[in-house]
């Protein structure tokens, strides 16, 4: 004697493990756009952690380039610095 549910439950049953199918496979897109986003995240950390780090180095370049230039035209308008 077989024991087999009635059609009911075992389509119950089945549309059931086909939700349960689609929700795993749901957790795993998740789980590696998850994944994803913390590398995007660990990759910016490290970005902005080399930008605050050498932000006082190249202000202080930015500013010796911009009196440098100021010179330079200076200089290309015809004004005398005692060189």
């Amino acid at each position: 004697m077989t024991h087999r549910l009635p059609l009911k439950k075992e389509a119950t049953k089945a549309q059931m493990e086909g939700k349960l199918e689609g929700l795993k496979e749901e957790k795993t897109a998740t789980e590696t756009d998850l994944d994803l986003i913390a590398k995007t995240i660990g990759d910016l950390h490290v970005s902005c952690d080399f930008i605050l780090q050498n932000f006082d180095l190249r202000k202080e370049a930015r500013t010796n380039e911009v009196e440098s230039l100021k010179t330079a035209k200076a200089i290309l308008s015809g004004a005398s610095f005692g060189f």
